[in-house]
């Protein structure tokens, strides 16, 4: 047993059970889900192991014999190189003291016996996942660290470089006569002192301010303002060269113009440099940039900077509009865009997470794959050419959105693992009517589907892998591959949809994966009904609502929206003070956030529930989930980031079957 994920991409658990039966189950469960359980039925056991080997999880029953499972987590957690090792504690007593106890003592999760191998497998999965993304987190710090100290050392030589070097220092009278006109500044202009003082600045000096009017910045000088920039200017002999000049206007102590003072640094031999150094360094960054966290996460972070450089910068333009008595219209539009195409991100992201259920919609498939289509280059990276052959007037599907970005990206994903030389990804989507006899051989019904197809050039698969591709764990891939979605778990989601998958291959051309998803108007029932409601319109007015929002802003924004429409809001910052607004009258509706410190907002709404079983209630959440921390389905979601329309809408809808009431 060593230490990290097996190679074909199982993890390393050391179990501690002194009941037979129990250690049996737990070792088929691990089995099961593809781990490398290693089994023992003593406390000091494994401590005795811990001494020699290094697992990725430990799995613990509250009671061993030898050494608790309480006294086990105490010592790992003494130690630290098992500090982030982790632990979940078995427990046959459902008691608040035992759980509180073992958490206290640093188990990361408690599991109540008897349980389901499920539970265990997908608690144990998010632990590891946890793991893996805090260590990938610490090498991107420690890459981040080296970066940062690398840089500073590179500033710090060129401002070593810079204070070497003879400035201009020039100072003016408020008439921009020169009264000062250094060694420096003789060197870099080239005209000579007695030349130069005494005659007004701009006759010497280009009158230059890079592309700003020479006039305003002039004006906004003689307020007592201030210009710097880097300029290109000619010397007294022709040359043309650059400097980093700065004007400032001088004031006396009464606050009038005293003068002007002009410093400029010669960057000319710098200003190639830099051009150089900013070569390099946008050819490191692309190396650095294959070491760190994957491309995708890259990218993802690059857009979101984006994004937040468009909201701050648009919003403090904003705000100077305002000082000025005028509507930052544009201002706020382009934040607006900027928020949601963050929040499209961060959907594109949560397709990457096992934890919503299926929910089809009607979906235009061009339009998922044209969404998609800057991340399939994101993902694959240069050498490999993206070819689109998105047919015309397509049907929609019902699928869900999710679930089919999660197939896309996968597929894509395989495919630049199979063209490690590069190659060309080819990416179509066309209509196809099955007929009885073809939909039978593909276990469909006939009619018209819509087919995508995820072609690549790369090293192809022969008849037996061909054959496996799609089992459970099956892989060809190194241990340094693995992209957390395998191609059983697109042949599930597209099972769920409703639809088939093959895949043809050949070694040395390519492989070619095909999905047949069911038209629109061939889908069921049963899915259509699940197809977005139309809008609801109806009053808010009169209506109490209790909001619960532990941010602060969010909560603000949430009142701000509600309160014109006539809705009485109570505001609370957790889910205690909730309880509180809910005991003293029932409220219309409850609006609260999933992730709350203290309470949850699946515990709020199940102690409203309590008092109030028919009482709507609209959850807030920004992860993704579809269910609560019971495994239920949450009826009523609002994802962030949402629109003030949005609310509106969906909190029309959640009361809309109760307003027999109002």
């Amino acid at each position: 047993m060593s230490q990290g994920q097996h190679r074909d991409g199982g993890a390393a658990i050391l179990v501690a059970d002194d009941d037979f039966a129990m250690r049996h189950v737990l070792e088929e469960c691990l089995l099961d889900a593809g781990h490398f359980p290693v089994v023992v039925h003593r406390g000091d056991e494994v401590l005795e192991r811990l001494e020699h080997v290094m697992p990725d999880a430990l799995v613990l029953d509250h009671a061993l014999p030898g050494v608790s499972g309480l006294e086990l987590v105490r010592a790992v957690r003494g130690q630290a190189h098992l500090q982030d090792l982790p632990v979940i504690m078995l427990t046959a007593h459902d008691d608040t003291a035992v759980r509180l106890g073992a958490l206290e003592a640093g188990a990361d999760d408690i599991l109540t016996k008897p349980f389901e191998p499920l539970e265990l497998q997908t608690r144990l999965r998010n632990l590891l996942r946890l793991k893996n993304l805090r260590r990938a987190l610490e090498e991107r710090n420690f890459t981040l660290e080296e970066e940062v100290a690398r840089r500073s050392a590179q500033l710090s030589r060129q401002s070593a470089l810079l204070q070497a070097l003879s400035d201009a220092i020039i100072f003016a009278d408020p008439e921009l006569r020169i009264l000062t006109w250094n060694a420096g500044a003789e060197v870099i202009y080239g005209h000579p002192r007695e030349e130069a003082v005494g005659a007004r600045l701009w006759d010497v000096l280009p009158r230059d301010f890079g592309r700003e009017d020479p006039e305003q910045v002039e004006q906004a000088l003689r307020r007592g303002g201030r210009w710097a920039g880097e300029l290109q200017q000619t010397t007294a002999d022709g040359r043309e060269i650059w400097v980093q000049a700065s004007f400032t206007t001088l004031q006396d102590h009464r606050g009038r113009t005293a003068g002007y003072a002009v410093v400029a640094h010669d960057l000319t031999e710098l200003h190639l440099a830099r051009s150089q150094l900013a070569e390099a360094e946008a050819r490191g960054h692309e190396a650095r940039k294959m070491e760190a966290l994957g491309r995708l996460i890259r990218g993802i972070a690059h857009d979101f900077n984006n994004y937040l450089a468009v909201i701050t910068s648009s919003a403090a333009l904003g705000q100077e509009e305002v000082e000025a008595g005028r509507a930052p219209a544009e201002d706020l539009a382009m934040v607006l865009d900027a928020a949601q195409r963050a929040g499209d991100l961060t959907k594109q992201l949560l397709a990457f997470s096992k934890r919503q259920s299926m929910a089809p919609v009607r979906t235009e498939l061009n339009g998922v794959i044209a969404r998609l289509r800057q991340m399939f280059g994101r993902v694959i990276g240069p050498g490999v050419q993206v070819d689109l052959r998105l047919a015309q007037e397509l049907p929609d599907v019902v699928v869900d959105v999710v679930a089919l970005e999660q197939v896309l990206m996968n597929l894509v994903v395989n495919a630049r693992d199979a063209m490690p030389n590069g190659g060309t990804l080819t990416v179509d989507t066309a209509v196809a009517a099955l007929t009885e006899a073809e939909a039978r051989a593909q276990g469909l019904a006939p009619g018209a589907y819509v087919r995508l197809r995820v072609e690549d050039t790369g090293v192809g698969m022969d008849e037996d892998t061909r054959s496996r591709v799609f089992e459970p764990f099956f892989s060809t891939k190194g241990p340094d591959k693995g992209t957390g979605l395998d191609l059983a778990t697109v042949y599930k989601l597209v099972q769920e949809s409703g639809g088939q998958i093959s895949v043809r291959s050949e070694p040395g051309v390519g492989t070619a994966f095909e999905i047949l998803l069911p038209g629109f108007e061939e889908a069921a029932e049963s899915d259509l009904a699940r197809l977005d409601e139309a809008p609801v319109h109806l009053s808010l007015a009169g209506r109490r609502v209790i909001v619960a929002e532990d941010e602060p802003a969010l909560l603000t924004m949430i009142q701000r929206v509600l309160g014109p429409t006539g809705v009485t809001v109570v505001a609370t910052a957790s889910g205690r003070e909730a309880v509180a607004a809910l005991e003293m009258a029932r409220p219309d509706a409850l609006i609260t956030a999933v992730r709350m410190p203290e309470m949850s907002g699946w515990a709020l709404a199940r102690r409203a529930h309590a008092t109030w079983p028919e009482l709507p209630v609209l959850f807030v959440t920004g992860d993704g989930v579809d269910v609560d921390d019971h495994g239920e389905p949450m009826q009523h979601i609002l994802r962030k980031p949402f629109l003030p329309r949005d609310l509106l809408t969906v909190l029309q809808r959640v009361v809309a079957p109760h307003s027999a009431r109002k």
